[in-house]
């Protein structure tokens, strides 16, 4: 009766040394945020995009408050999100302050605790 026991209970044991680790692992990088960076340039002209609003929304979290965030360009159509977290984004651009933002790209997947740096040529109009 006891050697039955043991049998069912060794795999048990086993799989949590073997699982355990691992779901671990996935839900720190959950956790983890990471850094978008780029630079902006005007269409074929390739000239630097100044103070052009870059708006990230989570795809995931579009009811919450705190799905979207966004930063402007420098002088020289540089950018830097810090501290975003992993997830799908849309990425959207606002030429002017009171322009509306128009999609530039859907599903861009950022993955936790990763540097990116990702470069986009707009239409400056």
């Amino acid at each position: 009766m006891m050697k039955r026991y043991c049998f069912l209970i060794l795999p048990v044991i086993l799989m949590g040394l073997f699982v355990a680790p691992n779901i671990e692992q996935a839900e720190g990088n959950k956790k983890k945020t990471s850094s978008l960076e780029g630079t902006i340039l005007c269409g074929d002209k390739e000239y630097p995009a100044a103070n052009i609003v870059i708006i990230l929304l989570n795809e995931t979290k579009i009811k919450a408050r705190d799905s979207s965030i966004e930063t402007k360009t420098d002088a020289n159509g540089n950018y830097v999100f810090n501290s975003v977290k992993a997830g799908r984004y849309t990425v959207s651009f606002r030429l002017r302050p009171d322009s509306q933002a128009q999609v530039f790209m859907t599903g861009f997947i950022i993955r936790g605790g990763k540097k990116i740096t990702k470069n986009f040529a707009i239409a400056c109009v």
